[in-house]
């Protein structure tokens, strides 16, 4: 098994739904090579309804989060001691600089986790939009995973259903990514949008 492999494995033991490597090339203003290793762990369908969700599902997932983080964190530093390891949140701060795609969103979609959809959210074809994301960002020579085709289309449930009109499905550009544009001051926080995704229950 090689790196690559083996890190994906550790993450999934500890309890990844899914996980990805991006290519972070050119994206990092050290010019330094680095990677990201993306996961999602997905929410069992009950944590979601269509006049919110439920707060101690959504909130007791933190806990299995930071044990991927820590598990790939040890991993790693198994692998090579002196590699740097940090989650998305801490890099920035200790590289002194900026890394374009700052949200785990669309790192996970440069990671081949899923795409932008209309909600704004990351949906994957497996979980759709439910899924609790993750970032670690490495200096371990991984390979990158192919990013996947935005395939929300011509569909229009979450922009037909969103009670504060905030998703209007126009195309908008975050670097070489593809997404969609939303206007946050309408939205709501009512989880509609995830749970009319025909991908929700899949």
């Amino acid at each position: 098994m090689n790196t690559t492999e083996q890190l994906k494995a550790q993450a999934r033991a500890l309890g990844a739904s899914v996980v990805g490597i991006g290519d972070l090339t050119g994206r990092i203003g050290t010019g330094k090579p680095y990677v990201a290793i993306s996961f999602g762990i997905a929410y069992p369908a009950r944590a979601f309804a269509k006049d919110g969700f439920n707060r101690d599902i959504v909130n007791g997932m933190r806990a299995k989060a930071d044990d991927i983080y820590a598990g790939i964190r040890e991993e790693i530093a198994r692998i090579d001691a002196g590699a740097f390891a940090m989650r998305l949140d801490e890099a920035e701060k200790a590289l002194g600089t900026s890394i374009v795609y700052s949200n785990q969103k669309l790192i996970a979609s440069l990671s081949g986790l899923g795409w932008i959809g209309k909600s704004s959210l990351l949906v994957n074809d497996l979980y759709g939009p439910r899924l609790r994301l993750g970032v670690v960002i490495t200096d371990l020579p991984l390979a990158p995973d192919r990013t996947v085709e935005n395939k929300c289309a011509s569909c229009k449930r979450c922009e037909r259903d969103c009670p504060g009109a905030a998703i209007d499905g126009a195309l908008v550009a975050h670097d070489d990514l593809v997404g969609f544009k939303i206007d946050w001051t309408r939205c709501v926080r009512c989880a509609l949008c995830v749970v009319t995704c025909p991908k929700y229950a899949a």
